[in-house]
Formats: structure tokens, sequence, C-alpha cells
């Protein structure tokens, strides 16, 4: 994130504005964007301040703050809840709609990282991810074959007799 802009460089640009100046033209002759300066003066009117805000986000933890704590007691009590899960365990006793995502952020942020891995049955004998989900064996063999086979770019110049 940027730096704001000098306070000396703020009320010189109001103080052209305030004198009848246009806010773009104040902006040109100050060397500053044209957004810069009406915010500037949208500012002063609303605040009587020239000053920059203050940075970053908003504080306050959102709306997840106050239930948090339940959030962290219903996870800890079933360790395997989906986030949909607990949006829809949320949603029915705290009254509160919740993305899973947005859940799944506020967990990130109390300190959880689990993430759940599944596995694939394994055969006894060697298949592919594909054969498994399908239940057909895949032409491994013929596709090799066809793999090593160059194309007509990787073949050797052709000798001239």
């Amino acid at each position: 994130m940027g730096k704001p802009h000098p306070i000396e460089l703020r009320e010189r640009v109001q103080a052209e504005i305030a004198d009848g100046g246009s806010r773009r033209g104040a902006a040109g002759r100050f060397k500053v964007s044209a957004s810069f300066a009406v915010k500037l003066a949208a500012r002063f009117v609303r605040t009587g301040l020239a000053r920059a805000g203050e940075p970053g986000p908003a504080r306050g933890g959102g709306k997840f703050a106050p239930h948090v704590m339940a959030l962290i007691e219903w996870v800890e009590a079933a360790p395997d809840i989906t986030m949909p899960e607990l949006a829809a365990k949320l949603l029915a006793e705290r009254s509160v709609a919740a993305h899973p995502a947005a859940l799944s952020r506020v967990l990130i942020d109390a300190g959880f990282s689990l993430k759940k891995h599944f596995s694939l049955p394994r055969p006894s004998t060697p298949m592919s991810v594909k054969h498994v989900l399908t239940g057909r064996r895949s032409a491994s063999h013929a596709c090799a074959r066809r793999s090593i086979s160059s194309s007509s770019s990787m073949r050797p110049a052709r000798r001239r007799r």
C-alpha cells in the first residue's frame, strides 16, 4: 500500500480549491491525480480537515467475531464437519448466514489448518486413476508408443543424395 500525500501538499491543494480553483486544475498544478483532489475536497467538506484518513481495513473482526468461540467448539466436537455443514449449523443455531469460504478463513485465522485428504482404493493390479473412477483400463501401451514417435520438427533432417 502506498503512503499518503504529505500534509503540506494536501493543505496547498485544498487552499487552491478554496480560493476558487477547480479540483482538476489544482491537481494539474501540484502534479497529483484528479481523483486525489476530488476526494480531498470531499473530505474537507465532510470533516473540515485535509489530513489523510486512517490506513487499513475497518477494525472490529466482522460479523463472525461474536461467534468464533462457538465455531471453534463445534469444530473441536466434530472434527470431520464440512464447511457447508458448519454454515448450516451457524444459520440454524445463531441465525447468521455465512459462506463456507468465509468460515474457512475465520477458522484459519483461529489457528486451524486441517485439510481433508481422501485416498482411492488401491487395486491388486496396477491401474490408472481413470480406470478406478470409470471402471475401464487405460490404453497406456498404445499411448506410450504414440508419444515416443517424433513429430516433424523432431525428426532428423533428410540426407541429400
